[in-house]
């Protein structure tokens, strides 16, 4: 005797996650029991859980970047608010993604713009002198022996994002043939992408590349150290002076430099994950080719960041004392030869 099953759902009201969670498995549940009646018990607003049920069955890489938009658009709210749903989204359509599901094969909301919220994007970006970036080395160097200048070096001259080279194990990176091989998984916008190595942050992995993880947890208290060793962080009353750290100044550091090397905004583009747009509105002209030429010319030392052109000891003049000496050995030495 078949019996109709009738299924209480009870879903939390404190955020969208644990709905979002909710809808595919109770759509795939649907799928194999027809006849299933659902009641949904829950204080998240009534017509936005029955749009949620309403979308069971259309699966998720039919939803658009412009049905998106379209929703955040009709929603009364401030655009802080649409940004946090948007967010929200966004972990759904990852979770989709992720381990045996592939329910979804992209995430929609990274081509999301919401209309009045200024993203990183819309922001003039700081790049960091060239004498800071030596300091900034420098300091990475003297603390813990090292261990947290892959990561530095990544930010700086490879031009990854913090969470980008967080995620960023040694295996990915191919000293040999010169390339970092990022997956969808630890970039911002889903894609992976390769990450040309130039010559200079070539001479900072090779030196560091024993030194262990690139980055672990433990490693921001150095990172803190170091920034402040070069007058950034918060203010306090024994400290008035700091200036306070932009999260993605090596990346904008490293674009602006490549982008002055290079001239190029296609390959610019390629490199760092970015459109070619952005490369135009925001990274021409923000280094001269001197300070370009300075940049490009840091590379480790033991404890101190110094230039190429210091890297070679002046030659000592030799004394007329020594002059004799020597002039003395190889008269011997033609002598027995």
């Amino acid at each position: 005797m078949n019996q109709s099953i009738h299924l209480l759902v009870c879903i939390s009201a404190h955020g969208w996650g644990h709905l979002a969670q909710t809808v595919p498995i109770v759509g795939a549940l649907r799928s194999r029991l027809p006849d299933l009646r659902i009641t949904v018990r829950t204080g998240l607003d009534a017509d936005l859980v029955r749009d949620r049920f309403r979308a069971v069955g259309q699966p998720a890489p039919d939803v658009l970047p412009d049905h998106i938009e379209h929703f955040l658009a009709n929603r009364n709210v401030s655009v802080n608010t649409k940004d946090a749903d948007r967010r929200a989204l966004s972990s759904f359509f990852l979770w989709c993604m992720k381990g045996k599901r592939h329910w979804a094969v992209n995430n929609p909301c990274y081509a999301v713009e919401i209309e009045g919220f200024a993203t990183a994007d819309h922001h003039e970006p700081v790049v960091l002198p060239v004498e800071e970036c030596r300091a900034l080395l420098q300091a990475a160097e003297k603390i813990q022996k090292g261990r947290s200048v892959p990561y530095v070096a990544l930010c700086l001259f490879g031009g990854l994002r913090p969470t980008e080279a967080a995620r960023l194990t040694w295996d990915q990176v191919n000293l040999k043939d010169g390339e970092i091989r990022l997956k969808g998984a630890q970039t911002k916008t889903g894609k992976g992408r390769i990450v040309v190595i130039d010559k200079t942050l070539k001479a900072w992995l090779n030196q560091y590349r024993k030194v262990g993880d690139i980055y672990r947890s433990g490693y921001e208290a150095d990172l803190r150290e170091i920034r402040l060793s070069i007058g950034y962080g918060t203010k306090t009353e024994e400290q008035p002076h700091l200036r306070p750290w932009v999260s993605d100044v090596l990346r904008h550091t490293a674009i602006s430099h490549y982008f002055r090397l290079t001239g190029s905004y296609g390959r610019t583009a390629e490199q760092f994950g970015n459109s070619e747009a952005i490369i135009k509105k925001h990274y021409q002209g923000r280094v001269t080719s001197a300070e370009t030429k300075q940049f490009y010319a840091l590379r480790p030392g033991s404890g101190a960041a110094r230039s190429q052109s210091q890297s070679k000891k002046p030659v000592k003049p030799v004394s007329v004392a020594e002059r004799k000496q020597l002039d003395s050995f190889q008269s011997k030495a033609s002598l027995t030869t």
